[in-house]
């Protein structure tokens, strides 16, 4: 009974992670950013892969796209994109499932949630190598961020010694950690698996209520939460932008906030390269990539 309920509770937790994810492939464009739109220049599928390909991130120097895959039906493994190569390598090979690649703020290692043997997810990390044929990383090659830091759906990095992690309790809730002191701060229940920083000590999360989420800013100075809008959960995908500020996935288009105008207005179409609906996007930290996962099947 133990057992059944600890699966069920795994599958239950994230859609993502579920035993049979939809079926998922990610777009690269090459585009020019303005200070209200977003001109598409090229686009590839950059993994048009039966299966599940998602959750893009792209590294510090602009070269390469990580991203999470699975191509037995089953494991879910790190693969890289060479942005310049046009050419897919595989990063991690193990009998776990990692999932949320992400460079670590001081550049030295890549982390990952990993769902480990007794279904416990933790953040792991390890160092790449950069060397020709490199084998892919084993289990023995990767550590702990944080052993008491478990039951992590989703985390983002605010700093070297600091990050936000989506605790899978009941309900769920969004926490901030302090990896040297170990301090945890509590900021909501029932969060959005979206949060980012925004800005020199600033971050944006979601709180959901029904079908619908509060967009809030917090201050890590005062500690204080301001909102910022409301958005509808078809998708609760939403990212900060440098320049533009707040956006959004919606079916097959972005949305940009305007914060003068109180409103969502249109930033890109996809429709034109066959894309059905945009469930994350990513932009490369020079902005001249855009990464942008399509559901191709329901």
């Amino acid at each position: 009974m133990k057992t059944l309920l600890v699966i069920f509770l795994f599958l239950s937790s994230l859609v993502e992670f579920a035993q049979a994810p939809p079926e998922s492939d990610i777009w690269l464009f090459e585009i020019d950013v303005t200070d209200k739109a977003i001109l598409l220049k090229k686009g590839l599928n950059a993994t048009n892969n039966p299966g599940y390909d998602n959750q893009p991130f792209f590294t510090n120097d602009n070269r390469q796209m990580l991203f999470t895959s699975i191509r037995d039906g089953v494991q879910s493994d790190i693969y890289e994109f060479d942005l310049r190569a046009k050419k897919t390598s595989q990063i991690t090979n193990t009998k776990v499932s990692e999932y949320s690649p992400m460079v670590t703020p001081d550049l030295s290692f890549i982390s990952v949630v990993v769902v480990e043997p007794d279904s416990v997810q933790r953040i792991w990390k390890f160092r790449k190598s950069n060397k020709k044929n490199e084998v892919a990383i084993t289990e023995a090659q990767q550590q702990l961020v944080d052993a008491s830091l478990d039951s992590v759906g989703y985390y983002w990095w605010l700093n070297n010694d600091s990050l936000l992690f989506y605790k899978l309790t009941s309900p769920h809730s969004l926490w901030v950690t302090d990896l040297k002191s170990k301090k945890r701060v509590f900021l909501a229940n029932q969060p959005t698996r979206s949060f980012r920083n925004s800005g020199l000590k600033k971050f944006i999360y979601g709180i959901k209520d029904n079908d619908q989420a509060q967009i809030r800013q917090y201050d890590l100075r005062t500690q204080h939460s301001v909102l910022i809008t409301e958005l509808n959960l078809e998708s609760e995908d939403f990212i900060w932008h440098q320049r533009l500020g707040l956006l959004k996935s919606q079916d097959k288009k972005l949305m940009r906030f305007d914060q003068e105008l109180k409103m969502w207005l249109e930033l890109a179409d996809f429709t034109s390269f066959g894309i059905k609906k945009i469930t994350r996007f990513a932009f490369s930290p020079n902005g001249k990539w855009l990464a942008v996962v399509n559901m191709s099947k329901d």
